[in-house]
């Protein structure tokens, strides 16, 4: 295929599928939550080039490749802040995953046509092209985690999981391509396989495929080297030095320096990972592989698991991952998707005659030799054979090896071995007349062929086009509840305003409950965008990203001010929050049964004011005291609450007091371990960041008081959005788990104080 054919055509499928969801792309707002909030955060990271791993994971540590995540920042510039083509971010990446996924899909076409007779090039891009409709429209029968916006349409979806497809398909043709001898396709190959690198998944399929691939490369090349020095005129010619280990270099050094470089750029952060050692990503990989080796399927049920992509019906209707089963009701699912499995098994037939073919040619000259375009054309068929089966063997084993439920999306990439059979198919068929007739076509017949051409490419774009208006609807993006999402927007543009209230932005604590954590980490994302700071208490790092990890929080950086955004069911108030506490309600994502969730910004009020002089907070079981949590505390125990981390704070709404200071009294029982050298727990407490002098220590369970002057208490009062901390930092605390490493069971909390309660009382 020509170059500009291909560029046409890419051009042609962006146009039309940007066009089919236009009201979406171009007109209609769309503020993100779930995992494309999170996967926006880490695009902010890389739009200031500091994004060092691909999407979070739900086992706590982060997919090696954010290759995805650099092309979508760069969309979010060029389409949303350079052309103002768009009206969010979000599409912004979704319209430069069109161009890119479109990009590896025309790539692999243009390589499998490459090979095909001139004549037929035309017929096998209409019945690809036809196929891949049909293919990727159904493709979203198949029920994901994540199908909101279309997320199963293989050219739009951002999705990390539905993301593969396309790549996966690349790879597989530019393998096929590289192991037949053509090194020009290497580059190709490189860019493809280092962004499956996404998923943690990937370097299984990308390693041996690659390296199969390259091998056949070599001997393509040493095989020509040998024979362009058999053919020296005077007989005496030799193999140049290094023999043929460096023939594939010596044929293709600027396709070998290209995808160095390429090479070098998607491993840079994975190098750079690997500095951190035992506290970098890849050994937290390795950490959760070793721990889950006794989590594996056997293969009867990986066989199954895959046979489940060919009919894009799910086992069980509704469900997104295949559960248990039988073989009884196994052979029901077979028989009632026979027609699909009937021409799944014709495609294998039609693709197994490319391996046949290159072994026993048929179409011979006269003399008996085979033709050399003909034999290039099957020896890359049956490369790319030679592939897919070696890819059906891979995706089987990682069926076997798939932690937990065997989720659709876990190997969506599926869809892209199903359709590089059908292509190979195709190929067959397309170039098999021209095979047969290579050899000995006459004049006559090449005139009467090329006259029959227009009609036929006429008839094939004409099928192409119905094919596409029949599938439109499947291959639109679908936003099922925008009004939702938008309402999301401004009833945070609501809650930014009154907290911030004239001042410079004040941190937001964020409490992300886990059933609101898909609400709470859009409100992070927009946060993040607007500049303000903020935070996430509890286990939520890994989704938000580490710089707003709770834990990197000091006392010293309360000072400007924290404010706690509570996140949880509609309807509910926090105990200790007035009526007339600002609360936005916020619509939920209907595809994902979230029932509504209120947006709370203001604390409970402690009821310490001028009438009335005492308080008390309550960390025994039944007490109130995780009302005004933010962050640091454990769960609350029958008699008290621990400390979870080095720091640990309450926020509270104060009120106006009468006297000379507040006295603050802290009861509780220290974390002691003598014969480890902790015999004391060191206490601070620090009063909306300003530390409380002098510093207490507890050596046996007991009371330790400091003391807050009025002034500083009433200036904290009367502020506008009047929120006071308490942040208790516990410099000796210590792990139990670090006490014990032979225990593997260990407590990995940092302790330091076991709370039974703060009373507050106001000095006359």
């Amino acid at each position: 295929m020509r170059r500009s054919t291909a560029l046409l055509l890419a051009l042609g499928i962006i146009v039309l599928l940007a066009a089919n969801s236009a009201d979406f792309l171009f007109r209609q707002p769309f503020y993100e939550h779930w995992d494309s909030a999170a996967n926006s955060l880490s695009i902010l990271r890389a739009r200031h080039f500091s994004q060092l791993y691909g999407p979070y994971s739900r086992y706590v540590f982060y997919h090696p490749g954010p290759a995805f995540f650099y092309v979508q920042a760069f969309g979010e510039w060029l389409f949303y802040d350079a052309l103002h083509l768009v009206v969010t971010p979000f599409q912004g990446q979704l319209l430069i995953n069109l161009c890119l996924m479109t990009g590896f899909f025309v790539a692999a076409l243009s390589v499998f046509a490459h090979r095909l007779p001139e004549r037929r090039r035309w017929l096998f891009l209409c019945v690809a092209l036809g196929l891949g409709i049909v293919h990727f429209g159904l493709m979203g029968n198949l029920p994901s985690m994540y199908d909101m916006l279309g997320g199963t349409t293989a050219f739009l979806s951002v999705w990390s999981a539905h993301s593969l497809v396309l790549p996966f398909l690349c790879l597989l043709t530019a393998g096929a391509a590289v192991g037949a001898g053509w090194g020009r396709n290497l580059p190709l190959l490189v860019v493809a396989g280092g962004f499956l690198m996404e998923h943690v998944a990937q370097p299984l399929f990308v390693g041996p495929t690659a390296a199969v691939a390259y091998l056949g490369l070599i001997v393509s090349c040493a095989r020509r080297q040998h024979a362009r020095a058999s053919g020296a005129p005077d007989g005496t010619g030799k193999s140049p030095r290094g023999g043929w280990l460096l023939a594939a270099w010596r044929e293709y050094p600027r396709a070998h320096l290209l995808a160095g470089g390429f090479l070098f750029l998607f491993l840079l952060p994975m190098l750079i990972d690997l500095c951190w050692g035992k506290q970098s990503n890849f050994a937290a990989i390795l950490r959760h592989l070793h721990a889950q080796e006794s989590d594996r399927k056997h293969l009867g049920r990986s066989l199954c698991y895959f046979l489940l992509f060919a009919t894009y019906r799910p086992y069980l209707p509704g469900q997104v991952y295949f559960g248990h089963y039988d073989l009884s009701g196994f052979v029901a699912y077979l028989r009632a998707h026979a027609l699909f499995y009937v021409g799944w098994l014709v495609v294998l037939g039609l693709a197994a005659q490319a391996p046949l073919a290159y072994i026993w040619p048929r179409a011979r000259r006269v003399d008996g030799s085979v033709p050399a375009a003909v034999n290039d054309r099957r020896r890359f068929l049956a490369w790319a054979a030679l592939l897919a089966a070696l890819n059906i063997g891979l995706t089987l084993y990682w069926g076997t090896r798939q932690d937990g439920l065997m989720y659709y999306y876990n190997s969506w990439f599926n869809f892209a071995i199903y359709y590089f059979g059908a292509l190979i198919a195709a190929a067959v068929l397309c170039a098999a007349r021209s095979d047969q007739t290579t050899a000995g076509e006459t004049g006559a017949e090449a005139g009467r062929a090329r006259s029959r051409l227009p009609l036929a490419r006429l008839l094939g774009v004409g099928a192409v086009i119905l094919l596409a208006d029949l599938f439109a609807g499947r291959l639109r993006i679908h936003n099922y509840f925008p009004e939702g999402a938008n309402f999301m927007h401004a009833s945070v543009e609501r809650a930014r305003a009154a907290t911030n209230a004239n001042r410079p932005p004040v941190c937001k604590v964020l409490f992300v409950p886990e059933d609101y954590w898909t609400t709470a980490v859009g409100v992070g994302l927009q946060l993040a965008r607007a500049g303000d700071p903020f935070v996430v208490a509890g286990r939520w790092k890994n989704t938000f990203g580490a710089e707003h990890d709770w834990q990197r929080l000091t006392p010293q950086s309360l000072q400007d001010g924290l404010c706690p955004w509570y996140i949880g069911p509609s309807g509910t108030v926090r105990r200790g929050v007035s009526a007339d506490a600002p609360t936005f309600v916020l619509r939920p994502d209907a595809s994902l049964a979230v029932t509504p969730t209120t947006l709370e910004i203001m604390p409970p009020t402690l009821e310490l004011s001028a009438s009335v002089k005492e308080a008390n907070i309550d960390f025994m079981l039944g007490g109130h005291a995780a009302d005004f949590f933010i962050g640091g505390f454990g769960q609350v125990d029958a008699g008290g609450t621990w400390n979870a981390e080095p720091m640990a704070a309450l926020a509270f709404r104060p009120q106006a007091v009468q006297g000379t200071s507040v006295e603050i009294i802290v009861t509780g029982a220290p974390c002691l371990a003598p014969a480890h050298g902790v015999t004391r727990q060191r206490i601070r407490l620090y009063f909306n960041g300003t530390c409380l002098c002098p510093e207490q220590q507890l050596s046996a369970p007991g009371s330790v008081v400091f003391n807050i002057p009025v002034t500083t208490w009433n200036a904290a009062a009367a502020n506008p959005m009047p929120i006071a901390s308490l942040a208790f930092q516990f410099p000796d605390a210590v792990s139990p788990a670090s006490l014990d490493p032979g225990n593997p069971h260990g407590d990995p909390r940092n302790l330091g104080l076991f709370v039974h309660d703060i009373h507050l009382r106001v000095s006359p």
